[in-house]
């Protein structure tokens, strides 16, 4: 997804004075469907963003999240007016936030780092 969207580019050298996220593997296990089932697991590559400091490294974060009982509130609301809820995902929505700074991040398998 990163490469079709490109949304980076490789550099050999970071400039003086830049800032590098380090990146962390996070592994998991992933339930069993059904006991006879092999074992899954899922990796994910993360920027290990807390290193970045407040007003120094980036100017605010936001993340749209939605409390529990505001989604009932919401099916209530649609159930009683007899609305039709619909689910979507768009993939790869993470990559559309809009970047004013330029990051750099560290590759895990770089030799030397």
């Amino acid at each position: 997804m990163l490469e079709k969207y490109d949304v980076y580019e490789w550099v050999d050298e970071v400039p003086v004075g830049a800032k590098v996220i380090d990146t962390k593997w996070m592994l998991k296990e992933k339930r069993e469907k059904d006991a006879n089932d092999p074992k899954r697991f899922t990796a994910r590559l993360t920027a290990r963003g807390f290193t970045q400091r407040p007003g120094i490294d980036f100017g605010d974060t936001y993340a749209p999240v939605c409390q529990e009982e505001s989604w009932q509130v919401f099916i209530c609301l649609a159930l009683t007016c007899n609305m039709v809820i619909g689910q979507f995902d768009i993939e790869g929505a993470f990559l559309n936030g809009p970047l004013e700074e330029v990051l750099f991040v560290k590759d895990q398998h770089a030799t030397g780092n």
